[in-house]
């Protein structure tokens, strides 16, 4: 029984590459009987590194939606020659390409991709989570963003416009065209510059906290490191901060006073895009305050302490979380350590139960995943939405000595 049992546990390896090899096979030649013949010839390169070979293996079972680069796409590629030569590059590309669950509209041949109708945005999550390159809580992958804008489906968070050509199935896969290579999200301080969030980012680079080994840090510094996993920023624009004028200039000359208004603008430890924003009835800042949201015909309006801003751009990706961009500044100088304290059990027992993966739009009740992620509202949102992660390596750890630990809630391990 055992030599059986071994025998069936070395074929059973042999078993999956032959499957995996063979719909690999496949796959590239339906690419370019589709007129993909740059991507349908490339694909065989997934078998040269490690994230490829294990992208094969998922491949081949379930269901998934990619977005797949037209001839053009890759010749104008702004990393195009490294793509040529880089086999891990191009595997996390790849990665990046590739959506978690089938998100046709409709059944057949003539499959069109779901997508909801702009300011509203569908959002997928991708199979990119190599921590090299993406550094979400609870370990999750990076996702992709996109909205139907007048007839024609746009991706969100790329330097030119790239839009869906055409949507068929081949095999197991939703396959749609776009006309351009998507870049992976960056880190906060190039998101900051792409975007041209040029004030806020002066204020981030002149406000220091004390790091854990008792250096001082910039808060971009902190938010580019590798111990931020997963956090929301509502982000002023420079009109919003050119229209606070002198009485932002002088609360922002004092670093903890600065350091108070930023962690009100900010929730740790999850990663909250817009279609759960407007279900939420109130979350937690980092700094223990109520944020709450209110919608009308002009918007969705996010509040704190006396303080209301209209959401003017929604999921800014980056490396490690998302933005909202704001059109006024929340002036809210006030703490509440003992909220930021409850928030903190609350979010461990939120993590515990979450899964990493979602096979549907992430944040509708729609969405299905392994775990009992989707949209929170109540209470519940307000508690688990609020701030840290499963490795308890979160936002402003760095307060200590300026503000306590106390305020955010952080133990660290």
């Amino acid at each position: 029984m055992f030599v059986a049992l071994a025998l069936l546990a070395t074929a059973l390896p042999a078993l999956a590459w032959s499957n995996s090899s063979q719909y690999l096979s496949g796959l590239g030649q339906a690419l370019q009987d589709a007129g993909l013949t740059t991507l349908g010839s490339q694909t065989s390169r997934l078998n040269n590194s490690i994230l490829g070979r294990a992208l094969l293996a998922k491949l081949v079972l379930g269901n998934y939606t990619l977005f797949a680069p037209d001839n053009e796409a890759f010749a104008n590629a702004t990393n195009s020659s490294s793509l040529s030569n880089d086999d891990n590059l191009f595997a996390l590309t790849i990665l990046y390409h590739i959506v978690s669950g089938n998100f046709s509209a409709n059944n057949g041949t003539n499959a069109t991709l779901e997508a909801e109708t702009y300011p509203n945005v569908t959002i997928g999550r991708t199979l990119l989570d190599d921590p090299s390159v993406v550094q979400l809580e609870g370990n999750k992958s990076q996702v992709l963003v996109w909205s139907n804008i007048d007839g024609q489906i746009e991706m969100y968070n790329q330097p030119t416009s790239v839009s869906v050509q055409n949507s068929t199935l081949v095999e197991n896969l939703l396959v749609n065209r776009i006309n351009g290579v998507l870049l992976i999200p960056p880190n906060v301080s190039d998101v900051l510059a792409a975007q041209n969030l040029t004030y806020l980012a002066g204020i981030l680079d002149s406000t220091t906290v004390t790091s854990s080994n008792g250096t001082n840090e910039t808060i971009t510094d902190l938010l580019d490191g590798d111990s931020v996993y997963g956090f929301t920023f509502f982000a002023p624009d420079n009109a919003a901060i050119e229209l606070e004028g002198s009485s932002l200039t002088s609360v922002t000359s004092n670093n903890t006073a600065s350091l108070t208004i930023l962690s009100n603008h900010i929730v740790n430890g999850t990663t909250i895009y817009s279609p759960s924003i407007t279900a939420s009835e109130n979350l937690t800042s980092a700094g223990g305050e109520p944020l709450t949201f209110t919608t009308n015909s002009s918007g969705v309006f996010v509040n704190s302490g006396g303080s209301s801003a209209r959401i003017i751009k929604t999921d800014i990706l980056c490396k490690n979380g998302v933005l909202h961009m704001l059109d006024r500044v929340l002036i809210n100088t006030e703490t509440n350590p003992e909220a930021a304290s409850s928030a903190y059990i609350r979010i461990r027992h939120f993590i515990a139960a979450s899964s990493t993966t979602e096979t549907g739009p992430v944040g509708t009740p729609t969405a299905s995943s392994n775990g009992s992620e989707g949209v929170l509202t109540g209470n519940s949102a307000q508690g688990a939405l609020a701030g840290v992660t499963d490795n308890m390596n979160i936002m402003f750890a760095a307060l200590l000595g300026v503000m306590g630990w106390a305020l955010l809630g952080i133990v660290l391990v």
